[in-house]
């Protein structure tokens, strides 16, 4: 955001500061939406790391369907890609 030194230093011109005013909503509103992004991506990760355990637990008791086995198959890696995402955040 523009502060108020900055603008000491680097006055504004008249439609400069039209143009901030302007923008400074929409910058507000791209940061909420990807705010609301990352939590989506972050719950579904959580989701599909709970059930690959649910599924490997299932695996280790040799009771896994065929569906199950596809689907700990399709959420294995989902889930590790978001576990990294997770530890680099």
């Amino acid at each position: 955001m523009w502060s108020e030194e900055l603008a000491e230093q680097w006055p504004l011109t008249v439609e400069q500061e039209a143009e901030l005013a302007e923008l400074q909503p929409k910058v507000a509103q791209q940061r909420q939406k990807q705010k609301e992004r990352d939590a989506t991506y972050q719950r579904t990760g959580k989701v599909a790391a709970g059930r690959v355990v649910e599924l490997e637990v299932l695996k280790g008791q040799g009771s896994l369907t065929v569906e199950q086995e596809a689907e700990l198959a399709e959420l294995q890696p989902k889930a590790q890609q978001w576990g990294r995402k997770k530890r680099a955040d």
